[in-house]
């Protein structure tokens, strides 16, 4: 009796044990009835917690300050705290991987640039895929490059430029915030169109670049216009013409590349918000007109344009259309220049 005993619970114990049981596994379904809700479910009282918004740069710079307007207006306008949560590292992989694998309910969103675009060809190997793994929710901002030039390259236009390159081929050097990133793509488009070669000298983010092109290390660089602003009022570099079909607000006086001496050029930059894929369409709906809402509010248009950047919204399927245009016109810039990540 006493090996019986060992061996098995007592009746008392064996009751308990099923009961326990039958609550775990009851617990179980109703954790599975959960996690298997129609995603509609989610959106009838959406939100109800604190929405996170992934930028994926560090604090300060250009993309953290429409990342920190947008979630001040989705604060106000949906009645939760949205958070920026920055993210920066691994060229922004870390951020973007970060909210595709997040769930689809809209408490996580993702503020990314037109550089997503590069990351098929750029990226080969990465499992990410920007056309599936992302549901767009609005643009926000179009903004111009600006092409800037040590004052000590005696070039006054885009096309007095193009004349010095070709004169000296492959002895200017210009600088960027990093391979793949949009003032390396926006140059390599310039050199393949104007005929010239002038040599990329990487750095990790635009202010070590900046830095260089100040003290005559590199000859001229693409840059965003805020951040070229009060070198340009300084006249610690000379700008030469901005990278959209119409000149900048902030710039005025500074023409196109097209009017400064190479037509048809244009290389545009744009920011826009994600969610990870499959969101309900309620939920995308709602922060698809909240977006819209925010970017147009005169405060916010001021504070745009004062930074260089022109608020700009669209649908969901014309974002998703323009990225998927992206994909194609960033992957031939690419691959015609033989860029690699190292």
């Amino acid at each position: 009796m006493f090996g019986r005993y060992v061996n098995a619970s007592p009746p008392q114990c064996r009751g308990t044990t099923r009961l326990r049981a039958f609550s775990l596994s009851l617990t179980a379904v109703s954790l599975c009835l959960l996690t298997c809700l129609p995603a509609s479910g989610w959106s009838q009282t959406y939100p109800v917690r604190p929405i996170r918004l992934v930028v994926t740069a560090a604090p300060g710079g250009g993309d953290d300050f429409q990342g920190r307007l947008v979630a001040q207006g989705l604060s106000e306008l949906l009645g939760q705290q949205c958070l920026v949560d920055n993210r920066p590292g691994g060229g922004a992989m870390i951020g973007r991987e970060f909210v595709a694998r997040a769930l689809p309910d809209g408490y996580t969103i993702l503020l990314a640039g037109g550089a997503m675009g590069a990351i098929p060809a750029l990226r080969p190997a990465a499992k990410l895929d920007v056309l599936r793994d992302f549901t767009p929710l609005s643009q926000i901002s179009s903004y111009p490059l600006v092409l800037v030039v040590h004052p000590s390259v005696p070039a006054k236009s885009v096309k007095e430029l193009i004349a010095l390159g070709r004169a000296r081929q492959g002895k200017l050097t210009y600088g960027s915030s990093g391979v793949g990133q949009m003032p390396n793509l926006s140059m390599e488009l310039f050199k393949s169109m104007a005929k010239i070669d002038i040599l990329h000298v990487p750095y990790k983010g635009s202010a070590p670049a900046y830095t260089e092109l100040m003290s005559g290390s590199v000859d001229l660089l693409f840059s965003v216009v805020a951040s070229a602003m009060p070198q340009i009022r300084n006249e610690k570099v000379r700008p030469l013409g901005v990278t959209t079909a119409k000149r900048a607000t902030i710039l005025p006086d500074t023409p196109t590349i097209t009017e400064s001496g190479l037509p048809g050029y244009e290389m545009p930059s744009w920011m826009g918000v994600y969610g990870p894929p499959g969101m309900p369409r309620e939920i995308v709906s709602r922060l698809n007109s909240s977006l819209h809402k925010i970017m147009a509010m005169p405060d916010n248009i001021k504070r745009m344009q004062h930074m260089g950047l022109e608020p700009e919204t669209n649908s969901p399927e014309q974002m998703a259309e323009r990225l998927r245009q992206d994909v194609g016109r960033l992957g031939k810039i690419i691959k015609d220049a033989g860029i690699k990540i190292e």
